[in-house]
């Protein structure tokens, strides 16, 4: 009973990836940080399916490969820097950035079917299906976005780190060759305290 079977363990494969389908699931239809105003109430949140309802079907079917490119390279980006944190062995690092890796591929995923379900709308002449499979792309495009950032965030400023410095210091011939901090240092001072006691 100590190992698994293989029945078993694509049970726990099953239960995980549902898992992750519900945790997509509610960060899809819960209000995300980007269409939430400062203002408050008085203010109007983004809806994206409004958005994909007032875009044009031409400026719809030009964005879909755009969108689609952007997420590819958000998932091979992240996966290149879990690559190089893997080879540096950083725990930290690789963990963080394997769980962004996989809810950016499964976004991927998600945006690829709406694509896929979007084409099959426009040869049908399915408008609803359209604006709704337009609006999914929207939604995790941007949720992409936001863990693609949240990505870097995981790789911190190595992401940064532009090269080797090189330092170059230029001395003043007038003050002379002599290092300035290198200082000689006096010998110390002994000095005997009186005897006390003449035992």
């Amino acid at each position: 009973m100590g190992q698994f079977d293989n029945s078993s363990s694509r049970l726990y494969f099953a239960v995980g990836m549902l898992r992750l389908g519900l945790l997509l699931l509610v960060g899809l239809t819960t209000s995300p940080a980007w269409a939430q105003t400062s203002e408050g109430a008085d203010k109007k949140r983004i809806d994206p399916f409004e958005v994909a309802r007032k875009t044009p079907l031409d400026e719809k079917t030009s964005n879909l490969e755009k969108l689609l490119s952007k997420q590819r390279s958000d998932v091979s980006r992240t996966a290149g820097f879990l690559r190089e944190a893997r080879a540096d062995k950083d725990l930290v690092r690789a963990n963080c950035l394997e769980q962004k890796l996989k809810l950016l591929s499964a976004l991927l995923k998600l945006s690829e079917a709406s694509a896929q379900k979007l084409v099959e709308a426009v040869a049908n002449r399915n408008d609803d299906m359209v604006d709704q499979s337009y609006a999914k792309l929207l939604i995790a495009s941007q949720r992409s976005g936001a863990i693609a950032a949240e990505a870097n965030q995981c790789v911190g400023a190595t992401a940064v780190f532009s090269g080797t410095t090189e330092i170059t210091v230029n001395q003043d011939e007038a003050i002379g060759a002599a290092d300035p901090t290198s200082s000689v240092i006096p010998p110390p001072v002994v000095n005997t305290p009186p005897v006390s006691s003449s035992f």
